[in-house]
């Protein structure tokens, strides 16, 4: 919700098939107001034209965002509580606080992170802060 202000009607963005490298241009021609409170989104229409579209066709669209210092993109089933994920240290799960700024489908963008921090590689079942484990380097 808070990057509502980079969707504006008229405003150029790339669009693709998801099964394609061919990209095409088309425009935002209507936002709906309403988030839909289940996945945190807001539901854009963009206006394509091409003799290779057709109606119910899936497409996928990018629209430039803003630059995020010290953001890293990480799978989003690592985050906990929708601002924490686990984070190991001296071979303990340390539950730490992080922002998260962007979600794509898989992946999240968080701040709040050092640099060469290690994280788990997937969701440990039953884990928790404090709890020892074993890194294993690959």
């Amino acid at each position: 919700t808070q990057y509502m202000s980079l969707l504006e009607k008229g405003k150029k963005v790339s669009v693709y098939n998801s099964g394609s490298s061919k990209k095409r241009t088309g425009v935002i021609s209507r936002i709906n107001p309403v988030i839909d409170a289940n996945s945190q989104s807001v539901k854009a229409y963009i206006t394509l034209q091409g003799n290779d579209l057709h109606e119910g066709m899936y497409l996928e669209a990018e629209l430039p965002a803003k630059a995020v210092q010290n953001a890293f993109e990480i799978d989003r089933k690592l985050i906990l509580d929708n601002d924490k994920i686990f984070t190991v240290q001296d071979s303990l799960l340390k539950l730490q606080k992080i922002h998260p700024v962007f979600y794509k489908e898989k992946t999240a963008v968080i701040t709040g992170l050092k640099n060469g921090v290690k994280l788990l590689k997937e969701p440990l079942p039953g884990a928790f802060d404090g709890m020892r484990v074993q890194v294993i380097n690959n």
